[in-house]
């Protein structure tokens, strides 16, 4: 078979160019009960396609490669935007790798023209750093995380030729380089490459050279041991397939897709019985496609190139592994091939760039219904609102340690709920969060909100407030980032949430302590001080709540000669009693009854009391 220079598979073969993709199966399928759409999301800085997207911790989704240039973008789920992020060292246009590694960083390995040039990409400083360089160009590699860490590349094509070669190697995080480990039997690019629950890691299919732009397609599968650094032959697909894909699901593998003359069949490799067998066939054949495992166990196909026209499809459908048969799905926006698909940690996919049929694209869309909380544990979900003219400008996420029962979670945003708590005030405009979930879950449940199209005085001052099932506030924060406006707390329960901002009023010291600038009270070592202040709130109301007071403590300062002494009469400090917080429902103050050491004499320390508006007020004393 004669392969000509284009923009995919092999040495950068397009799929536009397979004129020998089986023709449509004669299965039309029908819309799935699962009937979820598709919606669009934030647009790219620039158009890529066979770019890679990888989801990271944080739940953001990194962008990375296509038309040599070196720029890097993360998606946030959160807001529906694309931002762009450090600049990567060198291009990696296309052909490459990228695997999020046990530590949470992303390895980005070769492609063209990068060839050995590897890095790496923190998503805690948001920067790119080189790692020691391959052994070997790779392009239209794999690259699987192994149980222990390491990273497996495998095969690929250099730039001789260019030509497909057997080399494998492995990355190791600790050393940052890269170690050569067993060839492949079959020198293979545009192949398959899956962790198997028993830590082998199957190679199925792919594309080998004979000479400088030709080539023949491969259904040979093989397996590597890590331990033993080995590879060996398992039983060969039932057919020829290169730029397929590969998906684990329960144990099994499902292959589906790939040129050059699959039919739209799709089979399944047993890891037990080492074999492949035929399964349902796709609504329609495709290639360069996506293949992705939803939640709910079904693997959602989508876009790819087909021998029908528009030879790029925006065609979805699904395949269920109980039924082995696959059914359609509402169909993308956008025709897309040589796109990514990313499952977010909500249970939605992303689905990024590509070829729309004309050129590369710069769009993305969204599959699944916001909200959908499947069973699993850590699961994280953006409820549905139902009152979204409220929120503008917010967004709410819900993070469940553990759900039993799949459902659905909502947000009814409102203007209006029950006031604040004493000393706290709403934002403009006021937003309230009734938050509710039909699935059953296991606390604790984390919940963040998105401020952004709310105003306060001061962000550092705001705590995330939740009603309790007796109708009072209680302060469960946890975050608050000021610089992407999302705050987070922590709960047992789902009930209404408001984000709100300290509003104290500070009045005192009151007597025996004198206040100012420069003040210094003068007191016996030894004795119990009262320390004595008012709260008010914004209305002027006067506020009791110990909790308002989030610190007391004292440390030794200089001992200085400026400024004035008040001399604190003896018979306004107590002889005897221990430290501790009170509140005088008669003269509306707070009461600190400080029990000073006698080692403090000569000695002279500032008294901090720390109050819930994140502001501290001091009071200067020396003992003799």
């Amino acid at each position: 078979m004669k392969r000509k220079r284009g923009k995919r598979i092999g040495f950068s073969v397009s799929p536009l160019l397979f004129a020998v993709l089986a023709i449509l199966a004669a299965n039309p399928g029908v819309v799935s009960a699962f009937n979820e759409t598709w919606t669009p999301t934030g647009n790219m800085s620039l158009a890529r396609l066979d770019q890679t997207a990888t989801l990271l911790t944080n739940g953001k989704v990194l962008i990375v490669g296509y038309d040599f240039n070196k720029t890097a973008e993360l998606y946030n789920p959160v807001t529906g935007t694309f931002s762009l992020t450090d600049d990567m060292d060198y291009y990696h246009s296309q052909g490459h790798t990228a695997t999020k590694l046990l530590d949470g960083r992303v390895l980005i390995v070769g492609g063209t023209p990068a060839q050995t040039i590897a890095e790496i990409y923190d998503p805690v400083t948001e920067k790119f750093s080189q790692t020691r360089n391959l052994n070997r160009v790779h392009s239209f590699h794999t690259a699987t995380l192994l149980p222990d860490g390491r990273v497996l590349i495998a095969g690929g094509q250099d730039d001789a030729g260019p030509s497909t070669h057997p080399v494998a190697e492995l990355f190791d995080p600790r050393t940052n380089a890269f170690t050569l480990t067993g060839s492949l039997n079959v020198d293979r690019s545009s192949h398959t490459a899956t962790l198997l629950p028993n830590g082998n890691v199957l190679i199925t299919g792919g594309f080998q050279t004979t000479k400088p732009g030709y080539g023949i397609g491969l259904n040979s599968a093989e397996l590597y041991d890590a331990k033993s650094g080995a590879w060996t032959f398992t039983r060969p697909l039932n057919v020829v397939r290169f730029g397929h894909e590969a998906t684990l699901l329960h144990g099994q593998v499902l292959i589906s897709g790939g040129g050059p003359d699959t039919r739209g069949q799709a089979e399944l490799y047993d890891p037990d019985a080492g074999i492949f067998t035929l399964t349902g066939l796709m609504t329609v054949p495709r290639s360069s496609h996506t293949a992705t495992l939803l939640n709910n166990g079904q693997v959602l196909v989508a876009g790819g190139y087909t021998a029908v026209g528009p030879v790029t499809t925006n065609l979805a459908e699904l395949y269920d592994l109980a039924t082995g048969v696959f059914t359609k799905t509402n169909s993308m926006a956008v025709n897309r091939q040589q796109h990514t698909a990313t499952l977010l940690k909500d249970g939605r996919v992303l689905v990024v760039g590509g070829y729309d049929g004309n050129a590369a694209t710069n769009s993305a869309e969204l599959y699944g219904d916001q909200g959908a909380t499947p069973p699993g544990q850590d699961v994280t979900t953006q409820p549905i609102d139902q009152n979204p003219e409220v929120g503008d400008g917010t967004g709410v996420t819900v993070t469940f340690d553990s759900v039993t029962t799949g459902g659905q979670t909502t947000v009814t945003s409102s203007g209006t709920g029950t006031p604040p708590p004493s000393g706290f005030k709403v934002g403009n405009p006021p937003v309230y969060y009734e938050i509710a979930t039909t699935a059953g879950v296991t606390p604790p449940i984390k919940v963040c909100i998105t401020y952004t199209g709310i105003s306060y005085s001061n962000e550092n001052k705001l705590r995330l407030f939740h009603q309790s099932a007796s109708g009072g506030w209680e302060d469960v924060t946890t975050s608050v980032d000021t610089v992407n406006d999302i705050i987070c707390g922590e709960v047992s329960s789902l009930s209404p949430f408001a984000p709100l901002e300290a509003d104290f009023h500070f009045a005192g010291f009151f007597e025996p302590i004198k206040n100012g600038v420069e003040v210094v009270n003068l007191a016996n070592a030894g004795r119990s001080i009262p320390v004595k202040w008012q709260l008010t709130d914004g209305a002027g109301r006067f506020i009791s709540d110990l909790a308002a007071v989030t610190g007391l403590n004292y440390q030794q300062i200089n001992c200085t000669s400026s400024g004035s002494t008040f001399i604190m009469p003896p018979e306004d400090t107590l002889a005897s009693g221990s430290s501790g917080l009170s509140y005088d429902a008669v003269s509306n103050q707070f009461v600190y009854t400080w029990k000073t050491a006698k080692s403090m004499v000569d000695k002279c320390y500032r008294l901090n009391v720390q109050l819930f508006d994140v502001e501290t007020r001091t009071a200067e004393f020396e003992f003799e």
